[in-house]
């Protein structure tokens, strides 16, 4: 799969560095000193020298003001393993764990869900499988059914009374068929161009942040990410109606070409258009990330637009 190219020859452009194309062998500078011309740090007697005491462990920050839920599907999504990861500070780049509970599909369809938090992660995963998950009578009954028609009711509940639902990349599906186009006013646009025309099953693409954008502001204005048959946002037709804010986009996809590396058909398409936004949806909002903003753990430059996004 194309995909697995993403991972090592490309890491730096993930973390943020710079990434300057080499077309030629580089050549070591003339005027560097070798490790053994370095001055040594022992002692003119022989003695090594002291060890510099380290210095204090950071006090641990207190509790966020803010309740998180991740819902753990009966499907093992990887996805959901690595936003835990994030999440328990346990990845580069994610240095501090942040609370959270998991919630499964019977904690969603007893509804409530305003009772345990106050922003509800849903990662990367089809919008069957979330809905439907197993068939049943294929395993144990509470692994079948997903969240299931009072799990969806449940959602759309959290939302509208006040919650904030937040999306990873296939799980943005799900929300745009669980709310009203007068609710969620987005779809995909990358979803409706033909395969001849658009095609990307796994490359590195550039994204522009709106910096100044609540979700921006710890964020580099122009970041790379993976795009893996990934979502690129438009309004729907006829936009936002009513009086209803339009979607705040906090990341787009780089005008011109967003091409950065890997296998990829027509990235001009999508150029331009939304790669992360937040929307009002009744008293509460719904946070769409077009594409897998934690993806592998190894996208520590994009991962202050999650954690920004889980914040209320």
């Amino acid at each position: 799969p194309a995909n697995f190219d993403l991972s090592a020859w490309t890491a730096a452009a993930l973390c943020g560095a710079e990434v300057v194309r080499v077309g030629s062998p580089l050549a070591r500078d003339a005027g560097s000193e070798s490790a053994e011309s370095q001055p040594s740090t022992a002692k003119a007697d022989g003695a090594a020298s002291e060890a510099t005491p380290a210095p204090p462990a950071p006090p641990e920050p207190p509790a966020p003001p803010f309740r998180v839920a991740l819902y753990r599907s009966a499907f093992a999504s990887d996805d959901a393993g690595w936003t835990r990861a994030v999440l328990d500070g346990v990845v580069p780049g994610a240095d501090r764990r942040i609370p959270y509970v998991e919630l499964r599909d019977a904690d969603l369809r007893r509804g409530g869900l305003e009772t345990r938090c106050d922003v509800l992660i849903l990662a990367s995963e089809d919008a069957r499988v979330l809905r439907d998950g197993h068939p049943a009578g294929s395993m144990p009954e509470e692994f079948c059914g997903g969240i299931g028609a009072a799990g969806v009711d449940a959602l759309r509940r959290f939302v509208l009374g006040g919650g904030r639902l937040v999306c990873i990349d296939r799980a943005a599906d799900f929300a745009c068929e669980i709310f009203t186009r007068e609710e969620l006013s987005v779809f995909d646009a990358a979803a409706l161009l033909p395969p001849a025309v658009f095609s990307c099953p796994g490359a590195l693409v550039a994204l522009d942040v709106d910096v100044a954008s609540p979700f921006g502001a710890d964020v580099a204005p122009s970041i790379v990410v993976p795009f893996v048959g990934s979502r690129a946002f438009e309004p729907t037709a006829g936009g936002v109606r009513g009086g209803k804010p339009p979607p705040e986009v906090f990341a787009r996809y780089r005008a011109g070409d967003p091409h950065f590396a890997g296998r990829a058909l027509g990235l001009a398409e999508i150029a331009g258009k939304a790669a992360a936004l937040r929307q009002v949806v009744g008293r509460g909002d719904v946070v769409l990330f077009g594409f897998p903003v934690l993806f592998r753990g190894q996208t520590p430059a994009a991962f202050p637009l999650f954690l920004r996004a889980i914040r209320r």
